[in-house]
């Protein structure tokens, strides 16, 4: 049977089943792919001898995949663009046009970064045999609804709720961070960020980008579909960034504290409760390690140093500038500094709307794990070699603990939501609206162990906590 007539012998309820059945693939459908793949891989150009043993690595890559997706990949750019909504329900419509898009863009686009690894990469994706934190349903889904409300794509739903245009611009950016990171992951390994990496590089985003990207989706069908205007999508990213004050009163004068005002820009700026009363979102997908917590059960403050209160430098660790984040963003939602800051000509007018109400950082959970990875083989290799287990990164909390807050994610908690280092005296109190010395008592104590706090486990499920 030819792969664009296979039929499912699986389907659990999923919008993506599967089959166990093989194909075989008709020569003029590959024909697309091939001239693609040619056209944009400079290796395989010069070289037409590559062409064989990358194929037949990336076929036998899609042993097991969703089999729509194999029916897509294998359909020519013509049927594709011609928008086939058979393959799956009407419900699922999107999906299988935003999968052909991001299967033809990784070929287009990951290959170039990555020659012949980029869709060997995509192939183990769709099948879980890779270290991402999101499963192919997930991810693929919150793509195709995206792609579906962006107004700039010839593929957008023409009585659906469209995505702010900035906001759509900025899904397209996650969307090719997560593809380049996946398309040069080593052994199905994403890279991932390091502590004691001052600047993650663009490879190294590739989890938080999914994560974004998520996130935006789910953000979005609740205000479309739940009617929560709340939860409407105002800014993703925002440029140029908001300055969010700190400031202090030396002699009776009200002025900036430090290097105030500090720049911020929260991932997803909601509607709230309306202007000066928005919804700043952070999102981050942090692993965690061994040596992140000390014998004693407190967090390793050489690798979480708190922010100090004054610095504006890009070269922190990013705990450090997670914990900066977290407390400007703290800062920015107190109406302390109305009168002497935010209902002044001292911020931007756009600034001033932008004000958020509350705020949460959400932190990604996910399953720890291991998965079986295909791995690519060499010129001269007649098939890939035999299936390698890699190991899933370990999460601050397991999907399989919510709800429960374990030791280990109180302490991120803890860390996130406490006080600057150095913050003096002053210019706390002038900023939040009491006393340095009360921070604990309320406010970080309050959102400790609590699923509904600023800091909070990501799941789907928790989101409307």
């Amino acid at each position: 049977m030819t792969c664009d007539r296979v039929k499912p012998t699986l389907n659990v309820g999923t919008a993506l089943a599967y089959s166990d059945v093989a194909c075989r693939v008709r020569g003029p459908i590959v024909a697309d792919l091939v001239n693609d793949w040619i056209s944009h891989d400079p290796d395989v150009a010069a070289d037409p001898s590559l062409l064989s043993d990358n194929f037949r690595s990336l076929i036998y890559s899609l042993r097991g995949a969703p089999f729509e997706l194999t029916k897509l990949l294998f359909k020519s750019t013509n049927a594709v663009a011609a928008n086939d909504y058979s393959l799956i329900p009407q419900a699922h419509a999107a999906v299988p046009v935003a999968v052909a898009r991001l299967l033809v863009f990784s070929l287009k686009a990951a290959v170039r970064a990555a020659a012949s690894k980029g869709p060997v990469n995509m192939a183990n994706f769709l099948k879980n045999g890779t270290t991402s934190r999101f499963s192919p349903l997930e991810l693929l889904t919150a793509i195709a609804y995206l792609q579906s409300r962006d107004p700039t794509s010839p593929f957008a739903c023409s009585n659906c709720v469209p995505l702010n245009t900035k906001v759509a611009e900025n899904v397209n950016a996650n969307l090719l961070r997560w593809i380049t990171g996946l398309a040069i992951a080593d052994k199905g390994q994403i890279a991932d960020e390091e502590i004691t990496r001052k600047q993650c590089m663009l490879t190294n985003q590739a989890h938080g980008a999914a994560f974004e990207l998520v996130a935006t989706a789910a953000y979005h069908a609740m205000f479309e579909f739940a009617g929560k205007r709340e939860f409407e999508i105002l800014a993703a990213d925002p440029r140029p960034e908001i300055e969010v004050a700190l400031m202090h009163k030396p002699r009776g004068r009200v002025k900036h504290y430090g290097n105030s005002p500090h720049k911020r820009a929260p991932d997803l700026i909601l509607e709230g409760e309306g202007s000066g009363k928005r919804y700043w979102v952070e999102l981050k997908s942090w692993r965690f390690k061994s040596n992140y917590v000390n014998a004693n059960k407190t967090l390793n403050a050489g690798r979480f140093p708190r922010w100090n209160g004054k610095s504006r430098s890009t070269r922190l660790k990013y705990t450090t500038q997670a914990h900066r984040q977290h407390f400007l963003d703290f800062a920015a939602e107190q109406d302390a500094l109305l009168a002497d800051y935010w209902n002044t000509n001292r911020a931007d007018p756009r600034d001033r709307d932008l004000k958020p109400a509350s705020h949460r950082t959400w932190m990604q959970v996910w399953k720890s794990e291991q998965r079986e990875f295909v791995p690519f083989r060499k010129k001269g290799r007649k098939s890939p070699g035999p299936r390698q287990v890699i190991n899933v990164a370990t999460p601050w909390i397991d999907t399989a603990r919510v709800p429960l807050i374990n030791t280990r994610f109180r302490l991120l908690q803890e860390f996130l939501t406490s006080a600057p280092s150095k913050i003096s005296a002053g210019a706390y109190k002038q900023s939040i609206g009491y006393a340095r010395s009360e921070h604990a008592r309320r406010y970080q104590q309050r959102n400790i162990g609590r699923l509904d706090g600023t800091v909070a486990p990501f799941t789907l499920s928790y989101m409307l906590l």
